[in-house]
């Protein structure tokens, strides 16, 4: 942990995290089941690079834009921008905490957490890190309870790459092949992933098998690399 964070910066240095913009029960009266109404995402709708379109508990609901108006002002350049959208509650005995994705054209209700970041961070970029297995062995490590809360989001540790393309380009493969089919399996471009941020973050390969004890890489593999 000091060697990460003495290599990087967290990340309200880069954007900030926030909770979804729209209250279960405050906003109710806005909610429909038309789906010709707008979106709304709930947290079981979210997982690693995927939106679910059924979610595994609760019901499905859409949001009537004239009625939420009279509610709550919530402005349209919100709804419509590409964000970075996680679950804001996970169990904390889960293998994985962050579960995150880039949503678009949608609500989110205060299940999901969102990230705003300033325009020269790309968001597949920033996706790429935050659903990497390093972030997510940070995160575990310091959250002490079910949620994942903006603050501890805000404090996990950025370094921005000279050369973001590689990350770029896997997370895009990722996202492609899980609109095709959530169920694809992507792990060796996760993998790739993994491998591309411990590099960033410096780590030896003993410090990757503390993060990952399973993990694929083979020490010849990372040292040859190095």
């Amino acid at each position: 942990l000091v060697k990460v964070y003495s290599k990087s910066m967290p990340l309200v240095q880069f954007g900030k995290c926030y909770a979804g913009e729209l209250d279960m029960t405050f906003c109710k009266p806005a909610f429909t089941s038309n789906s010709g109404d707008a979106k709304m995402l709930r947290g079981a709708n979210i997982d690693r690079f995927i939106v679910r379109k059924e979610m595994s508990q609760g019901e499905t609901f859409f949001v009537n834009r004239d009625i939420l108006t009279s509610i709550k002002n919530v402005s349209p350049e919100l709804f419509a921008e590409e964000r970075i959208i996680m679950q804001g509650i996970t169990g904390v005995n889960e293998r994985i905490r962050l579960k995150m994705t880039i949503g678009r054209n949608t609500y989110c209700a205060n299940s999901v957490n969102y990230c705003r970041f300033l325009p020269d961070i790309n968001l597949r970029y920033a996706l790429a890190l935050l659903n990497s297995s390093l972030l997510n062995y940070i995160f575990k490590l310091l959250s002490t309870n079910s949620n994942v809360n903006g603050y501890e989001v805000d404090n996990l540790p950025l370094v921005i790459a000279d050369n973001q393309v590689p990350y770029i380009e896997l997370v895009n493969k990722i996202l492609e092949a899980k609109k095709i089919d959530i169920h694809a399996d992507t792990k060796s471009l996760e993998n790739k992933i993994d491998y591309l941020v411990y590099k960033l973050y410096n780590l030896t390969y003993d410090e990757v098998l503390i993060v990952d004890p399973e993990t694929s890489i083979t020490r010849e593999e990372y040292e040859q690399k190095l």
